[in-house]
C-alpha cells in the first residue's frame, strides 16, 4: 500500500499519460465530507479521485496531496504547503522517529523496540483531531508501526464524542490489491464510479508498461530467439 500509489504514478510518469480527462460522470461528493488521512499513499489516492479539498486531515509524512491535472478538482492550493500554510488542511500526527536526524540504525531499533513493547511510534494530535472534525478516516492495520495504531484512532474518536465518525482501513497486500483500495476509497466517499474509473486506468497503463517492457527486453536480447529477460528489480527498505 506504502508504495503501491507511487507505482501509480512512476507508470503514468513511464508512459506518457496525462490523466486531464479521466472522470467523464457528474458524480460529485458530499459538501460535507471531511477526510482524515492517516497515510500518505490514501492521501494521495484522495487527491487523484479528485477530493483533495475535502481532506482536512493528514500526517506528518504526506508530502503530496493533490494532482494537478484531474479536470473535476478545483483545488485552489498550489502545493501541500501551501494549503498548510492556510490552515486549508492540518497534520493530525506526530512520530517518535526523525528519518532526517536519525541515524537507520537507530530507527532500525526504535522500530524493533516498539513491535516488541506493542507501542505506536506514531500518535494523533487529539486537538487537532477535534478541531478539523473528521467524519472520516482512512487508515491501515498491515503494519503495527507505519502509522497510529486502530486502538489510537479509537482512542482519539471516543475523546472526539463523535460515534459517527466511518473508519475505511486499506489492508491490501499486493499490487492488483492496491488498485481496489481505489475504488474502496471513492466507495466509502460516495464516488465509487471515480474510483473503478481510477482502477481501470491503472491497469491499463500497467498493462502498457508491462509491454514496453517486454519489447525492449527482446530488442535487447534480438539473438537470444523469442526469450524475453525480464529486468530484475531489488527493493531495499533498510541499508543499515
Amino acid at each position: 500500500l506504502f508504495l503501491g500509489f507511487r507505482t501509480f504514478r512512476m507508470v503514468e510518469n513511464c508512459c506518457d499519460i496525462n490523466r486531464g480527462t479521466m472522470f467523464s460522470n457528474e458524480e460529485n461528493p458530499s459538501p460535507l465530507l471531511r477526510i482524515a488521512s492517516l497515510l500518505p499513499s490514501a492521501t494521495e489516492i484522495c487527491g487523484a479521485l479528485g477530493l483533495a479539498e475535502h481532506v482536512k486531515g493528514i500526517t506528518h509524512e504526506c508530502d503530496v496531496l493533490f494532482t494537478p491535472n484531474i479536470i473535476n478538482s478545483e483545488y485552489k492550493y498550489s502545493s501541500i504547503q501551501d494549503a498548510l500554510s492556510q490552515n486549508a488542511v492540518r497534520v493530525v500526527t506526530t512520530s517518535e522517529i526523525n528519518p532526517h536526524v536519525l541515524d537507520q540504525g537507530t530507527i532500525d531499533r526504535m522500530v524493533k523496540e516498539s513491535l516488541a513493547q506493542q507501542v505506536s511510534l506514531y500518535s494523533v494530535k487529539q486537538d487537532t483531531f477535534d478541531e478539523i472534525k473528521p467524519n472520516i478516516i482512512i487508515t491501515q492495520q498491515l503494519c503495527d508501526v507505519c502509522a497510529p495504531s486502530m486502538r489510537d484512532v479509537n482512542e482519539a474518536i471516543a475523546a472526539a464524542k463523535n460515534s459517527e465518525i466511518k473508519i475505511l482501513s486499506l489492508e491490501p497486500t499486493s499490487l492488483l490489491q492496491v488498485a481496489e483500495t481505489f475504488v474502496a476509497v471513492a466507495k466509502a466517499c460516495d464516488v465509487e464510479e471515480r474510483g473503478v474509473q481510477l482502477k481501470s486506468h491503472f491497469l491499463e497503463n500497467l498493462s502498457l508498461l508491462q509491454s514496453k517492457i517486454q519489447i525492449q527486453s527482446a530488442i535487447n536480447n534480438k539473438d537470444r530467439e523469442s526469450v524475453l529477460l525480464q529486468p530484475k528489480v531489488l527493493l531495499l527498505e533498510w541499508l543499515d
